[in-house]
């Protein structure tokens, strides 16, 4: 560990761009203004950030990359914000991962950090509790990832729409308040099989007269409306990924339950007239004999319509259907 520790300040002997530390690899290389630091004692990590917070070069690190296991002393936070603290300038990608940090941690974490180039953030792992000042403080992300939140309604729920979000990923209930006019791309998850988030997403989305053109969507099977509401939230859609959320011990739906066997699919789908490419994960097996082609060809017909009706500008169709609970997407 002390040579790793030792490696990692010979690597600001050059100028790095990206850095990325991470406690779960044992690589550890500098390349192309990259630099990898991988660690996997808590005193190593902290040892190695209070080293690159206190190095001039860390002013010139426009993205950091960190996802650690440990985190068992208020030092290692210290460590954490004092490092981010100095790389604040210049910073513009940030990615945190700390598993089994709380919110007071998170907080204290972020406590007096502004970046004022940040225009990407994600985390898989911080308490949302505990960004709802950092998130606010920085309106100028443009590209948001979050992790999963157990509370309802979520924190986030105070914090003023992000007026540059271009692309946001999370939980509907999470991503909701934060879209803006400006908001182009979403990847809408699901927290449980009552969760319907998404109508407030889509209603949202109205308010704040997004254009969204590139939409993915956790839906429950039984869910027949869906697709209608987003018809209305965002008609501009080009690119439509719909993936079901897995139901653990779930039985099939019966022929025809599905939100496809409703009378109306088809005309809410054509009334996607801007859809270029469509992507659909379901476990339902669609049509009586898998993987029959045109079987599959007549089922997309009845989806995007012949002539007279046709769908004109759908040219990608993806479905991955009839999969069994084992399989992950």
């Amino acid at each position: 560990m002390e040579t790793r520790s030792r490696k990692a300040a010979l690597i600001l002997q050059s100028t790095v761009k990206q850095l990325d530390i991470f406690s779960t690899v044992t690589v550890t290389n500098y390349k192309d203004g990259k630099g990898i630091i991988c660690l996997y004692e808590p005193a190593a990590i902290q040892k190695t950030l209070n080293t690159l917070s206190h190095a001039k070069l860390v002013k010139d690190v426009h993205s950091f990359h960190m996802a650690v296991d440990y985190l068992n002393s208020t030092n290692i936070v210290k460590a954490h914000s004092l490092f981010l603290q100095s790389s604040a300038q210049r910073l513009g990608d940030l990615e945190v991962d700390i598993r089994g940090i709380s919110t007071l941690q998170a907080l204290r974490l972020f406590e007096g950090v502004h970046f004022p180039y940040l225009y990407s953030f994600s985390t898989r792992t911080l308490p949302h509790e505990g960004l709802r000042g950092f998130l606010d403080r920085h309106t100028t992300i443009i590209d948001l990832m979050l992790g999963p939140c157990p509370q309802f309604p979520c924190p986030l729920e105070s914090v003023p729409p992000l007026p540059h979000l271009f692309s946001v990923e999370g939980a509907a209930k999470c991503i909701s308040p934060l879209v803006s006019d400006r908001t182009t791309r979403i990847f809408s998850q699901r927290t449980s099989v009552q969760d319907q988030s998404h109508l407030q997403l889509f209603q949202d989305l109205l308010v704040a007269n997004s254009f969204v053109v590139n939409f993915s969507l956790e839906y429950h099977p039984a869910d027949t409306k869906f697709l209608k509401d987003l018809v209305s939230a965002m008609p501009a859609v080009s690119a439509l990924r719909l993936i079901e959320f897995p139901i653990d011990g779930k039985v099939p739906l019966p022929r025809g339950a599905y939100p496809w066997g409703a009378r109306n699919w088809g005309t809410q789908f054509r009334a996607l007239t801007r859809m270029t490419r469509f992507f659909l994960k379901s476990t339902d097996m669609l049509i009586k004999d898998p993987g029959n082609e045109v079987e599959e060809r007549d089922l997309i017909r009845s989806w995007s319509g012949d002539t007279g009706e046709k769908h004109e500008l759908l040219k990608e169709i993806y479905l991955w259907y009839g999969y069994g609970p084992e399989i992950a997407f």
